[in-house]
């Protein structure tokens, strides 16, 4: 802020702030006038810098009254304001950051473009002495091993002046060597337990530029980085907390040592990776467990869930408080509710299954069935399978449904298959129905000519088969058992008269009457057959 004299009560403070100056004018009013004091602010005022002859000059200030006021507005001018502006000190280093590797070679150019009356490099390794008539000068060294080195360009553009630029040296070393280990523990892990991993590096530097990532398998899992400003190779060491589970055994861990060395370092960034640190864990067998359905005759420790655990495990089968032994051949009658349990040092873990052993259909029925007429079909004709058998019946080759209500239509011989998964049995079954005598038809009367046979018809039916018996006007008249049909030759008068014909069994009896009537012979003439007197024509 530039001050200039009071000017009729007026105060001209003109502002420079890097940009476009602007002013302002206020008027002094001690403190018993208007607070703040009325000010009236001017337009922007542009500045121009040269640079030859280094002069500045700051000229008219305008009050600004607008179209009411005097016209042209009133102005006051400044005397000439001198200012004096230095020649810049331009040095331009390239690269401006240098990355080596220790003991490689290392070198920047530094140049200018303006004049001068020295330039040179100052560096605890490879300085270069000021030269004059150059615009350019190199520091460059063959084998760079200065620890800390900054080197910096100077440049003398007066006898009383000296400007410099520092050169950003970065020298690097890559771990000799990166190992992993676990810390205060040897053999395998416990599952759940705590553990801790280090990750050694040994003689690398810079240590603040340096990261390590740790992997498990190809999966990274955790980074850290160091902070410290030592430039010198340093070893470092990083840890790991970990708390494995059985999905970790025999999983693999490794650390990588990287130096971030930034885009003017090497790409990609130099890295070292540890030997992969291979983990064992151990823990409590875990049983998969499920319901069995195993084939009849299927031996115990053929249980086909699976069974995960280290070290190694034991089995064991009860059932209820009984141990059975694992080489048990499984019968039909072996079905139930089992505990299976595995153990090992770390543990032991139990499930209880539900085995229901299978197997093909088997019959528990007999050969033969006997029953009355009109009774329910109870045969006790089982068939028993795991899983249950579709169970068929067929009889004469077709299939029919099993036999409810018995009737003498049921009577024969039937065929049951049954079936499942396992296999395929049959059975033969005769179903004998019994029942009571039934005579065809009911009472008639026959009739025949004396001297002619004819034969009286009993047809019967019964099961058991009937015992027929023929009387005649209530006299027995022995015909041999189970004679159907009485033949009575060349009747006479006396033959006729009331036969009867019985059927019996075992569940009963019934009677047929059958009156025979006997007719006197007639004579017949048929000149045809030559009969010219009493006779009786046989085919008449």
């Amino acid at each position: 802020m530039l001050l200039f004299p009071k000017l009729a009560g007026l105060v001209l403070i003109v502002l420079i702030n890097g940009e476009t100056p602007d002013s302002t004018v206020g008027q002094t009013v001690g403190p018993d006038g208007p607070q703040p004091p009325p000010t009236v602010t001017s337009d922007p005022l542009d500045i121009t810098v040269h640079e030859t002859p280094d002069r500045v000059s700051i000229s008219t200030v305008g009050q600004t009254v607008g179209p009411d006021g005097p016209q042209p507005p009133p102005t006051v001018t400044s005397d000439p304001l001198d200012t004096t502006v230095q020649a810049p000190c331009i040095l331009t280093l390239q690269p401006p950051k240098v990355v080596v590797k220790y003991g490689d070679k290392a070198s920047a150019n530094c140049s200018t473009t303006t004049d001068h009356i020295g330039m040179g490099w100052e560096a605890s390794q490879g300085p270069v002495d000021m030269k004059d008539d150059v615009q350019l000068i190199t520091w460059s060294v063959d084998s760079l091993v200065e620890w800390g080195i900054k080197p910096f360009c100077f440049m003398n553009p007066n006898p009383d002046k000296q400007c410099k630029v520092h050169l950003n040296v970065t020298i690097y070393k890559t771990p000799e060597s990166v190992s992993i280990s676990t810390v205060n523990h040897t053999g395998p892990m416990i599952e759940g337990g705590q553990y801790e991993l280090q990750c050694d590096i040994q003689n690398v530097a810079p240590a603040e530029l340096l990261t390590v990532s740790w992997f498990k398998g190809d999966t990274l899992v955790n980074k850290e980085t160091f902070a410290n400003s030592i430039k010198t190779p340093v070893n470092r060491s990083a840890t790991l907390q970990i708390s494995p589970s059985r999905a970790d055994d025999g999983a693999q861990y490794r650390c990588e040592a990287e130096l971030d060395l930034g885009p003017e370092g090497p790409q990609p960034p130099p890295t070292v990776t540890s030997d992969p640190l291979n983990i064992t864990v151990h823990y409590k067998p875990v049983i998969d467990c499920s319901n069995w359905t195993p084939l009849i005759n299927t031996s115990l420790d053929s249980f086909p869930f699976a069974v995960m655990g280290k070290p190694q495990w034991r089995t064991k089968w009860h059932q209820g408080t009984s141990r059975i032994p694992s080489t048990k051949r499984l019968s039909k009658k072996d079905s139930g509710q089992y505990s299976y349990c595995a153990s090992n040092k770390i543990g032991s873990e139990c499930c209880a299954t539900n085995i229901t052993v299978e197997y093909g259909p088997e019959f528990d029925c007999p050969s033969e069935y006997e029953s009355r007429e009109h009774t329910l079909f109870l045969a006790n004709c089982n068939v028993t399978a795991s899983p249950e058998a579709d169970v068929s019946w067929s009889r004469d080759g077709r299939n029919v449904e099993r036999p409810h209500n018995l009737t003498r239509r049921d009577n024969g011989l039937y065929k049951v298959t049954a079936q499942n998964k396992h296999g395929t049995e049959h059975h033969v079954l005769t179903i004998n129905v019994l029942y009571g005598p039934e005579i065809e038809s009911g009472d008639e009367s026959v009739e025949v000519y004396e001297g002619r046979d004819v034969t009286l018809s009993c047809t019967t039916e019964g099961n058991p088969e009937p015992e027929v018996k023929w009387s005649f006007n209530n006299q027995s008249k022995t015909t041999g058992g189970r004679q159907t049909t009485l033949t009575i030759s060349g009747a006479t008068p006396a033959d006729g008269g009331e036969y009867t014909c019985t059927a019996t069994n075992t569940f009963g009896s019934q009677t047929k009457r059958i009156f025979l009537v006997v007719k006197g012979r007639r004579l017949i003439t048929d000149v045809n057959v030559g009969c010219s007197s009493y006779s009786l024509c046989n085919h008449m």
